[in-house]
């Protein structure tokens, strides 16, 4: 009896020597994962001239966001895996935002990009220099138009080349349409051609592939939302049948077949999700 009940002492007491070991190391390693993740999105929210968020905030959002997703989960459907789910969602959806608004500021540029190679056709015309042209577009064009080829002026009055200026810009915005233009400016300065003119056809060239891709998005606009429907009616009707009758999902909880439907269910509805996506996404062309 006292020598089980040493070894239970000692079992203890390894156990417990080990999480203090451990613990401050888990906490350590995601208290540095988290401030990579904070330093990386404010530079994203930056380079977006995105600039009333500080730091303070975007921990207290990563931080806090899985445990606030994770509690309602819990509260709302009274089963851990809810909260799991919900934990899971917190650390991802802030990341998720960031993208949404690089992809819609992308989004926004690329429509405005025809109206700033027209402008910069105009000013061409008048007389005005490709650098004074450039000043018109940051003073006449709205956001980011207006911000990103300031920062392209910026960078060039320190004495960065309009070469390297124009690369840096096309690797923020990435857009095919902007290399085009970068290109066309480029090489009409080496071989003395009419800048103007091959501004204006750059423009007649981008707007018939504007109509092409919307014609696109048209066609593919029905196949997306059957997939953004077929994705959620499993959902929807696992929500309905817990409303009705908890024990149903009790069941499937509480035995091992259960479990492993369960995550074949949901395995199976990301990879449907992710291959309907892949088959009515319109690639550039």
């Amino acid at each position: 009896m006292i020598l089980k009940f040493l070894i239970f002492i000692a079992s203890f007491g390894a156990i417990a020597l080990l999480s203090l070991e451990a613990i401050p190391f888990f906490v350590g390693k995601y208290h540095r994962v988290q401030e990579n993740k904070i330093a990386r999105t404010a530079r994203e929210l930056e380079d977006m001239f995105i600039l009333g968020f500080r730091k303070r905030w975007l921990f207290f959002v990563f931080t806090f966001s899985p445990l606030i997703l994770g509690l309602l989960g819990y509260l709302i459907f009274k089963i851990s895996l809810a909260a799991v789910l919900g934990a899971a969602l917190g650390f991802v959806i802030p990341t998720l935002i960031v993208r949404h608004l690089e992809r819609v500021r992308k989004r926004k540029f690329a429509h405005q990009l025809r109206d700033t190679i027209l402008m910069l056709a105009s000013s061409l015309k008048v007389g005005l220099s490709l650098l004074q042209a450039i000043e018109v577009v940051v003073e006449e064009m709205p956001p980011p138009t207006s911000q990103e080829f300031g920062l392209l002026l910026k960078k060039n009055h320190m004495g960065v080349s309009l070469e390297d200026s124009f690369k840096s810009l096309i690797k923020r915005m990435s857009s095919e349409d902007l290399n085009l233009l970068a290109m066309a400016i480029l090489v009409a300065r080496e071989t003395g051609g009419s800048l103007p003119d091959v501004l204006e056809k750059l423009a007649s060239t981008i707007k018939e592939k504007r109509k092409i891709q919307d014609k696109l998005v048209t066609l593919t606009t029905q196949a997306r939302w059957q997939g953004i429907i077929i994705s959620i009616l499993p959902l929807v009707f696992a929500v309905f049948e817990y409303q009705q009758d908890p024990r149903l999902l009790q069941i499937m909880l509480s035995s091992e077949l259960g479990k492993a439907a369960l995550i074949y269910a949901g395995i199976s509805e990301i990879i449907g999700m992710l291959l309907i996506r892949k088959l009515s996404k319109m690639e550039n062309i």
